[in-house]
């Protein structure tokens, strides 16, 4: 139960070039059978393909443009993108993930699941099999204890809600501007966490 994003950029793109190209041969031959100037003249654009060859530069950098286009709308249209959906653990009886949870609806959970004693605010950003939480302290020197008391709250509450997969949580821990006016961020080693 992994459902994806649509392609509805792609497809946007497509279908308005599509729709400008009707609509200009339209208008164009509804001139020229009225007897007026076309907006695009066919007969001068019959006579482009005659007069360049294959191996000019023009046609060699259309066929170039026009295959580049086609093969970024050829993945975007095969390679999918990032569940919207995270599968939950099924019930032992069942077997197979019966439901989910959205990524925003994680995120937030997490969110508020990082904010511990000590953070003032706290991001996650669901990366495939890892969940990454940057918290903001406002404390120059954080509590050593920190990074594992942000991480132990989300993997607990990563346990609560029962992930189909294990994935990772890494904290990392953003003070205050020192001095020198680098932010210092504390990293934690990978840890796995759900169920």
């Amino acid at each position: 139960m992994i459902r994806r994003p649509r392609r509805t950029v792609p497809a946007v793109l497509v279908a308005t070039v599509l729709l400008a190209v009707s609509v200009l041969v339209t208008w164009s031959s509804v001139q020229v059978l009225l007897g007026r100037q076309p907006l695009l003249p066919f007969s001068d654009l019959a006579a482009v393909p005659a007069a360049t060859g294959l191996g000019a530069p023009l046609t060699v950098a259309a066929l170039a443009v026009t295959a580049v286009a086609g093969s970024v709308l050829l993945i975007a249209a095969v390679v999918p993108g990032a569940p919207t959906v995270v599968a939950l653990a099924a019930s032992p009886e069942d077997g197979a993930p019966t439901s989910g949870v959205t990524r925003r609806s994680l995120v937030r959970t997490l969110t508020r699941a990082a904010d511990v004693d000590g953070i003032d605010a706290a991001t996650v950003r669901l990366t495939g099999r890892r969940v990454v939480v940057t918290a903001r302290t406002p404390y120059r020197t954080a509590r050593a204890d920190l990074v594992a008391h942000v991480r132990d709250a989300v993997t607990d509450r990563l346990a609560d809600v029962g992930l189909a997969r294990p994935v990772t949580v890494v904290v990392r821990i953003a003070q205050p501007r020192r001095a020198a006016g680098d932010d210092v961020a504390l990293r934690t080693p990978a840890v796995g966490g759900g169920t």
